[in-house]
C-alpha cells in the first residue's frame, strides 16, 4: 500500500476517476461557479487547472494512450451538455417576473435593476452555449453569390476565346 502522509499540493498524474467527477460537475456546477479553474479549486484532491489543461491537450495530440482519449471525449460531452443546460435555464431567468416590481410607500414601481440583470444573465448563458456548442448555437455563416446569366455567359465566352485562341497558336 502506498503511503501518501509526505505527499503535498494537488495530483500531477492523470487520475481517470478523479476527471470524471470533474466531468460530472462541469455538468451540474451553477454558471457562476463552473469554470475548470473554479471547479479544480473547490477540493484538493482535485487537480489545478493548468494540470487539467495539460491533460486535455494531451489527450489531442495523435499519441495520446487511450484512456486520456477517453478523457478527452468524456470532456466534450460534458461541455455540450452543460450548453443544453444553459438553454433550458433560458426560460427560467426570461419568464420569472418575481423580482420585476418593487413595493414602495407610493405604490409599485418597475425594477429595471432585476430586469437588467436577468439579460445580462440571458445574454452570458447564450455566449457561452454559442462557445460551448458553435456547431449549434454559433452565428451561422452563409456565403452568397450573385452571378448573373450575363456574368457567366459573357465569362464562358472570354473562356472559350481564350481557349481557342490558345488551340490556333499551337497549330
Amino acid at each position: 500500500m502506498k503511503d501518501d502522509t509526505n505527499n503535498i499540493g494537488r495530483p500531477t498524474e492523470f487520475d481517470k476517476a478523479i476527471v470524471l467527477e470533474i466531468c460530472e460537475k462541469i455538468i451540474t456546477t451553477p454558471p457562476e461557479a463552473n469554470s475548470i479553474k473554479k471547479i479544480c479549486a473547490s477540493d484538493d484532491k482535485y487537480p489545478c487547472a493548468k494540470s487539467f489543461f495539460n491533460w486535455l491537450l494531451q489527450a489531442e495530440s495523435g499519441e495520446a494512450r487511450q484512456e486520456l482519449k477517453d478523457f478527452l471525449h468524456q470532456y466534450r460531452f460534458a461541455v455540450l451538455t452543460r450548453a443544453e443546460i444553459y438553454g433550458e435555464m433560458l426560460p427560467e431567468i426570461a419568464f420569472n417576473e418575481r423580482r420585476d416590481i418593487l413595493q414602495g410607500m407610493h405604490g409599485e414601481k418597475g425594477n429595471s435593476t432585476a430586469v437588467s440583470r436577468d439579460r445580462l444573465k440571458m445574454d452570458a448563458l447564450i455566449y457561452l452555449m454559442k462557445v460551448s456548442n458553435p456547431a449549434k448555437y454559433g452565428e451561422k455563416v452563409t456565403t452568397e453569390h450573385q452571378f448573373t446569366d450575363t456574368d457567366i455567359s459573357g465569362s464562358m465566352a472570354k473562356l472559350t476565346d481564350a481557349y481557342l485562341n490558345e488551340i490556333k497558336g499551337k497549330k
